[in-house]
């Protein structure tokens, strides 16, 4: 699980504070990877995301802001909602398959070749990726070659040729790749910890799914799953990097998705939280024992969203100097806040052996009764040091996007989430932290072996 932040949306960008830009500019000035990364960030950081909608509703969010050393684009094409959370009762794993099937061939582009090689050759690449929440497909490079990469994403989402061949060719494909992921550690508590917090719900499995569905997948079930969830009701288009005029770009998106039908967009089942406050479950794979604790929140706004990820960071430090102290096994990043599902959760996962699992509650506690406004001002300053050596890669500025769309929320630029955290007080970090003093949290215990 990862730490994310969270989007506010303003009507108007905010400025980059210069005084920064001219220290960091001063201290590195031997460095000229740096200063023009700074160079760029002032010119590029303020940028916001525009929607526009095509003719079938599909919603297309465009944010300029080009990479380093070269300056590229990246368009993805994502399925909201439709990740493995859309897999069929009893068949987890079915929407990952479309992760593979469409690139041995589609409607316009019947070969692997045919899909890739006019986007390779001109160094740019075409891929995608299946998670709990999304399926996404997308493509990068230089802007000159959108005219033609764009037709194939789109053929890639809309027209993939479910052939037996190429679905007996994957399920060998994704068994291997199944046991490869399921040998790993995280792969093997995220699987063990999802049955446990979001049993008999689709969140309940993650991508991979079972390996007796990628066995027996068949030409007829991934063809009813992508009549059922591939439309436009589903489908965001989320562009970033160095980008043709808007009239241009839309242009060329509705040339080739505005065609598209449009349903009703998917709707997961909102996921309720465990009967049981405590599970716990063993395998080896996990190598070491580790306990999580887990504080459910209500649906947040982006301010409290933010709130909470400041409070992880104001708690790690302190939290990992005391189990260092004690002689606990720690690692960094303890606390954070998971807002991968609709059910936000604060979370502390500590690796440790399993008779200090006590010992860590008790910790947990103690670092947060002993939290001040002034660990929060040490915090604050540690992150704005690090700001003017950010640079934020269109990548990530899609992944960012992403993240806001899934939970309702209009993309904003990565300058606007930063003015949001700034103007946080010591008062709401407070609240939170009261909030967790007085909640029974959920716990999780994996033991290895």
């Amino acid at each position: 699980m990862i730490d994310k932040r969270t989007a506010v949306r303003h009507d108007t960008p905010q400025t980059f504070d210069s005084i920064v830009i001219v220290k960091m500019k001063v201290a590195n000035a031997n460095r000229p990877d740096v200063a023009r990364k700074a160079t760029v960030k002032e010119k590029y950081d303020t940028a916001v995301f525009e929607r526009f909608t095509l003719s079938n509703g599909i919603a297309v969010y465009v944010q300029r802001s080009p990479i380093l050393p070269d300056e590229r684009y990246q368009v993805s094409a994502c399925l909201l909602h439709t990740g493995s959370c859309a897999d069929p009762p009893d068949a987890a794993g079915t929407m990952h398959f479309f992760e593979h099937i469409p690139f041995r061939g589609t409607e316009h582009y019947p070969s692997t070749a045919a899909i890739h090689k006019p986007i390779t050759s001109e160094a740019g690449m075409i891929g995608g990726k299946t998670s709990v929440q999304v399926t996404k497909f997308f493509v990068t490079g230089a802007k000159s070659q959108l005219n033609t990469a764009l037709p194939i994403l789109a053929d890639v989402v809309a027209a993939p040729r479910i052939l037996e061949k190429h679905v007996i060719r994957e399920r060998g494909v994704i068994a291997q790749e199944h046991r490869e992921v399921m040998s790993q550690r995280k792969y093997v508590f995220d699987y063990h910890f999802r049955r446990w917090f979001f049993s008999g719900h689709p969140y309940g499995h993650g991508p991979i799914g079972e390996l007796r569905v990628i066995e027996s997948m068949t030409v007829e079930q991934l063809r009813r799953a992508h009549q059922t969830y591939y439309h436009a009701g589903n489908l965001a288009l989320i562009c970033t990097g160095d980008l043709p005029a808007d009239a241009e770009l839309i242009a060329v998106a509705e040339a080739n998705f505005g065609n598209l039908p449009r349903r009703a967009a998917y709707q997961v089942p909102a996921p309720t939280l465990p009967a049981q406050r405590e599970g716990e479950t063993a395998d080896p794979v996990f190598g070491v024992d580790s306990l999580t604790l887990l504080f459910p929140l209500p649906n947040l706004t982006p301010r409290a969203a933010m709130v909470w990820i400041c409070l992880a960071v104001c708690l790690n430090s302190h939290l990992e100097q005391l189990l260092r102290r004690s002689g606990l096994i720690y690692e960094s990043r303890l606390a954070i806040l998971n807002r991968d599902q609709q059910q936000p959760t604060f979370e502390v996962l500590v690796p440790t052996q399993r008779h200090h699992f006590g010992e860590i509650q008790k910790a947990l506690t103690e670092v947060l009764g002993k939290l001040t406004a002034t660990h929060w001002e040490n915090a604050r300053q540690i992150i704005q040091r690090k700001l003017p050596l950010c640079f934020l890669h269109p990548i990530e500025a899609e992944e960012l996007a992403l993240d806001d769309l899934l939970r309702g929320q209009a993309p904003v630029s990565i300058r606007q989430k930063e003015a949001l955290r700034d103007a946080l007080t010591w008062e709401e970090l407070d609240a939170c932290r009261n909030q967790l003093l007085s909640t029974e949290p959920y716990i999780f215990r994996a033991i290895a072996g």
